[in-house]
């Protein structure tokens, strides 16, 4: 994609077939489609993890924040739905405004609302815990193309104005402002990928039927063959290589089939004895719908 292609049209009129909206709609990272963050929380005392799926690779870098004694404590690598959905609405902000500085709510309810989570007590501490260790994470994105490797390692994030606390055991509560590294806005910018908002709610409480969901979307639409992808690929890009494989299949199925029912019932794609089979299938953003008034370029 070309530094002009992202080009968001303002007008917040309707598009006629599907009736998709600017503003429904959602982008993250290319990379980030085929490689994920962790599902499960880390262990204690991991401070990085690399992940690698085809010829894309995926590595997170655990950051310190201040303790409010003059010192600076480890703070862990973030997982799970909730630091996905973290990552698509920022990621969205910043292409839709093509800003790399992004303002959010004053409301850390209202920024809950808007990523369309819950907002009693419990989902919201486990909201900002993702949110404050995002905030500090380094990543390492690469692609090995024909000949050549596009590397981009930055913080995630350049800038991250947030409120504290006076009570030093309540460290980060709700940024204010989030400014992406240029780097990593840059890349963005290059390679960002539409998202059906609507599709993401439907799922939104399954971080591995979110990974599916990205995956299946951008890797479908492109597929020129029928093919089968076997058990060992799948898992070494949407889970954990140590994990028992019967159990990560088990897990797996139940995602894939959320999505085919729930996010996304036009992708072509089974699951079969060794392994699951896709074909081209139509977009869950039909390409009309970018070139007619989402997206040009």
């Amino acid at each position: 994609m070309s530094k002009k292609a992202l080009q968001i049209i303002q007008s917040p009129s309707r598009i006629q077939t599907g009736e998709v909206f600017v503003r429904e709609m959602l982008f993250t990272h290319s990379y980030l489609t085929s490689v994920f963050l962790p599902l499960r929380r880390p262990a204690d005392g991991v401070r990085t993890i690399s992940r690698s799926s085809g010829n894309v690779s995926l590595q997170l870098i655990g950051g310190s924040l201040p303790d409010g004694n003059g010192n600076f404590i480890d703070v862990p690598i973030p997982y799970g739905s909730k630091a996905r959905l973290v990552m698509i609405n920022l990621c969205s902000r910043a292409v839709k405004q093509r800003s790399e500085t992004i303002q959010l709510e004053s409301s850390f309810t209202a920024f809950a609302r808007e990523l369309g989570h819950s907002t009693c007590h419990r989902s919201m501490i486990q909201l900002r815990e993702q949110m404050r260790r995002m905030s500090v994470l380094t990543m390492r994105l690469a692609k090995d193309g024909r000949g050549t490797t596009e590397v981009f390692t930055a913080p995630l994030f350049d800038s991250f104005k947030a409120t504290y606390s006076k009570n030093p055991d309540q460290q980060l509560l709700f940024p204010d402002s989030v400014q992406f590294s240029p780097k990593f806005y840059s890349s963005l910018m290059k390679h960002a990928v539409p998202i059906s908002k609507d599709a993401l709610s439907s799922i939104q409480d399954s971080g591995l039927a979110i990974d599916v969901l990205l995956w299946s979307s951008a890797r479908l639409p492109r597929t020129l063959h029928k093919t089968k992808i076997k058990w060992s690929s799948i898992q070494w890009a949407f889970g954990n290589n140590t994990d028992n494989r019967d159990s990560f299949k088990r897990r797996f199925k139940i995602a894939f089939n959320r999505v085919k029912k729930d996010a996304y019932p036009e992708a072509r794609m089974e699951i079969v004895r060794g392994g699951i089979v896709i074909e081209q299938s139509p977009p869950p953003i039909p390409f009309k719908h970018r070139r007619e008034g989402l997206l040009v370029g």
